[in-house]
């Protein structure tokens, strides 16, 4: 038990585990086959196309191999035509400490595949799930930024590396036949910082951790820092064309790993001192675990004095299936970047802010923050935990470690103990092992774990067998100064024990609940 002084107020309380809900023990454990299945990104993308053939987005091989035949003719007689044509230099250029306004807009129209609450009927799950898979449910996604941004560091050729963004409006609607939401960027994190790291942009804030939902929400595709290899690093003329690299691709896709590309950029006119650029292609990868097929087209102006992108509209038709932490979806979506040079940048983004920003953040801005729907608990954690559903008495995570799904964890909102009351540990203990009947193999370890957060922690692991399949079990009980309590309930192979680590303890030590006004 807690021995500490801020804890003396924690009894305990020897009423019955009927109190709980079934589910809350027992959640559904048909993940556990797909944890066994799900292989890591560089497996997955090696099947790419065989895998994503007759999805049904009207790009077959046929269409495919036009394009690719179509594309070499094309380069041909480019660069026959061009052979004496005067060049221009399309290289990105940014100014240490220069500013601009972007404005971004992004529209999506589609369908999801329909995903339920985990249950704790397998029975009932199946059943629901079957009469869902086939409907198709309608999305509607609006969305639209705006901020300034003044460049913070650059790399060798003027290129971009970090940049810190005050953002003036940021807000996002998603409506449909899905549970309609509207997302909005809190103020106190509307300063922002983005730079590249491992070939992607990292976004953060100064002012705390974002939610997993601004971060979607300001992080978004098309981020302009990763632009490093849109445009080709070599004159070109009118008419000639050049592959984009894996970077930019990433970029504007949302794709975590590629398989294949065939998105290439034309020059195709000049006027009036901006390069106007056409880009077309189609892209296989994995986004967050789920294979996808994206077909894109694009229209660019570059500004040839300045060095700067004016303007990107970027159409994309994809289809994707689903993956550990998100729904299939098939999407038609248009994104709109605008980025316009300011002569002076916000007050929040002076010299002493670019100065003060530390080579590496600290790991409390690298977090995400997260509040349940009821208002009971709030959670910070690292961005490999992942909202797959969250209502006034569950929610679900799920860890990704590069593109694998390595555990689960059910955070189940319990009765009321009163004030400095939880459940007795012991009885605990007892109900996990009665809950686990005939999978129960041992355990293998139990016990108090200290919280900062004046929480009271107690921990249960059990190792065991589910449908001949190693399976690690691990209950936190949880209880708060004012009686509130919750049950943690992780569950991962047994094979992912070393890759999992402490992640669970990690977790539950952030948890903290929210006094009753």
């Amino acid at each position: 038990m807690c021995g500490k002084p801020e804890c003396r107020s924690h009894r305990v309380d020897s009423w019955s585990r009927k109190a709980w809900p079934l589910d809350v023990w027992h959640p559904t454990i048909a993940l556990l086959a797909r944890i066994s299945r799900i292989a890591p990104v560089a497996w997955v993308v090696l099947l790419g196309m065989g895998l994503l053939a007759g999805m049904g987005n009207g790009w077959g091989r046929a269409q495919e191999t036009a394009l690719e035949s179509a594309s070499e003719t094309t380069k041909a007689a480019a660069a026959e035509a061009n052979r004496d044509a005067p060049t221009y230099d399309l290289t990105l250029k940014a100014e240490l400490g220069s500013t601009y306004r972007v404005k971004r807009e992004l529209t999506a129209e589609g369908t999801i595949r329909a995903e339920m609450p985990p249950s704790s009927s397998n029975e009932l799950a199946a059943k629901t799930n079957d009469s869902l898979a086939s409907k198709p449910l309608k999305l509607q996604v609006r969305a639209r930024m705006e901020y300034d941004e003044r460049i913070a560091a650059v790399e060798k050729g003027n290129v971009p590396a970090r940049a810190a963004r005050r953002v003036r409006q940021a807000g996002a609607a998603i409506r449909g036949e899905v549970r309609p939401s509207n997302i909005m960027l809190r103020p106190q994190v509307a300063t922002l910082v983005a730079e590249r790291r491992d070939r992607s942009v990292f976004l953060y804030s100064p002012g705390g951790p974002l939610t997993r939902a601004e971060l979607d929400l300001a992080r978004g595709p098309g981020d302009p820092l990763g632009w490093i290899d849109l445009l080709p690093n070599r004159p070109v003329a009118v008419g000639e064309t050049w592959t984009l690299g894996e970077t930019s691709v990433r970029e504007l896709t949302d794709y975590d790993a590629l398989a294949s590309h065939t998105l290439e950029g034309t020059l195709v006119a000049v006027r009036d001192g901006d390069a106007e650029i056409r880009f077309r292609g189609l892209v296989n990868g994995v986004a967050r675990g789920g294979e996808g097929k994206v077909a894109c087209s694009a229209a660019l102006l570059f500004n040839l004095k300045t060095g700067t992108i004016r303007k990107l509209v970027l159409n994309r038709n994809e289809n994707r299936a689903a993956g550990p932490v998100e729904t299939a979806l098939t999407l038609k979506s248009t994104l709109t970047i605008e980025m316009t040079p300011i002569s002076e940048p916000p007050a929040e983004l002076n010299d002493a802010m670019l100065a003060d920003l530390p080579s590496r953040p600290p790991t409390e801005w690298e977090e995400l923050f997260y509040e349940s729907p009821g208002g009971k608990f709030t959670l910070t954690h690292d961005r490999d935990w992942h909202l797959f559903w969250d209502d006034a008495k569950l929610t679900v995570l799920k860890r990704l470690q590069l593109g694998e799904l390595v555990a689960q964890v059910n955070l189940s909102t319990g009765p009321n103990a009163g004030p400095g009351r939880h459940q007795d540990v012991v009885q605990f203990e007892n109900d996990v092992k009665t809950v686990l009947g005939n999978r129960f193999r041992e355990w293998i370890g139990k016990g108090e774990v200290k919280s900062p957060h004046n929480t009271f922690l107690y921990k249960v692991s059990a190792r065991g067998v589910e449908n001949e399949i190693g399976v690690i079990w691990t209950y936190f009980l949880a209880a708060g100064p004012q009686g509130d309590q919750l049950l943690g309930t992780f569950i991962l192979g047994q094979g992912q024990l070393d890759t999992f680590s402490d992640q669970d303890d990690r977790l539950m030590k952030n948890l903290r609940f929210i006094p009753s006004r």
